[in-house]
């Protein structure tokens, strides 16, 4: 019984490695420090989620063209509450 006991303890099950979650991580990586503050604030004051940001760049936006489209969008509504 202490044979089977320590053989199991010995048996070591392999890591299983997430390519999705590395591609993602390598992506986020390769932004600038401006772009990642860039989708920091999108994601605060938007309330964007992983989900959500993900299907947008699953689409081929860049996160430069995501925060010109959010700021654009949201001075055009400034401008009509303004009037």
């Amino acid at each position: 019984m202490e044979a089977i006991i320590e053989l199991q303890e010995e048996t070591k099950l392999a890591e299983v490695v997430n390519f999705y979650q590395r591609k993602k991580e390598k992506e986020i990586n390769k932004l600038t420090s401006e772009q990642k503050f860039k989708l920091l604030a999108m994601q605060v004051m938007c309330n964007i989620s992983e989900e959500d940001l993900e299907g947008i760049f699953e689409r081929g936006l860049l996160v430069d063209q995501l925060f010109t489209g959010v700021a654009n969008r949201y001075f055009k509504n400034e401008k009509a509450i303004r009037q």
